[in-house]
């Protein structure tokens, strides 16, 4: 399993974040004037195309740089109160950090809380690198996050039949797709996986990988 990478997708994937996440863009409307959301339909939104999320989380066309300043100045501390990896996690992690497994996250999140956010949940250690969406000009779906990762170990290109990409939303999915690696479904996150982005496999939980990837 050396030669195997595996990227993963951060939130809904490796941690739950949901409360947080909840509480922050909550914290956001609040100044708006908006109602809160429950936390079901966030998740319910978030599992929506990137460009309309701005809508229909606060009824802007696109986000504002003030309603991004907000969330990000709430949620710098609000990520790190109740995140928690999902079960199988740690122990699974831990079996294929021991069998030479290349690891590594790309999340849709600024880095800054990647970092954060993985290290309150106690296993940044696990991973190479943590590459979030300021780190590329196009976030997932597209694939520059996945190529970024291969070249960040030693200039590498992908071996496409030993890459892995794990992640509970289409975005993953897609982005796997895009740089013709394999993907994985995570059925216990947050989103779904849309029929022009079928994936190669699918868990049902986090300790069904180490099959997956065998």
């Amino acid at each position: 399993m050396a030669e195997k990478l595996l990227i993963f997708d951060m939130d809904g994937t490796l941690v739950d974040t949901r409360y947080d996440i909840t509480t922050s863009i909550n914290h956001v409307r609040s100044l708006k004037n908006m109602p809160p959301l429950t936390q079901s339909k966030v998740l319910e939104i978030i599992n929506h195309k990137r460009e309309e999320l701005a809508k229909k989380l606060y009824d802007t066309d696109s986000y504002l740089p003030a309603d991004r300043a907000v969330f990000e100045e709430h949620y710098r501390d609000q990520c790190t109160k109740n995140v928690v990896p999902f079960g199988g996690v740690v122990e699974t992690l831990t079996v294929l950090k021991k069998t030479g497994a290349k690891m590594s996250v790309a999340t849709n999140a600024p880095t800054e809380f990647g970092e954060r956010i993985l290290k309150a949940a106690g296993i940044e250690y696990f991973f190479d690198f943590i590459i979030g969406a300021c780190k590329v000009n196009n976030p997932k779906p597209d694939s520059e996050m996945i190529h970024l990762i291969g070249k960040l170990y030693n200039g590498g290109d992908l071996n496409r039949e030993l890459t892995f990409i794990i992640g509970d939303n289409y975005t993953d999915i897609t982005a796997g797709k895009n740089a013709g690696i394999k993907s994985v479904f995570a059925n216990w996150g947050y989103g779904k996986f849309h029929e022009e982005a079928k994936p190669h496999y699918q868990a049902g939980n986090f300790s069904e990988i180490l099959k997956i990837v065998a």
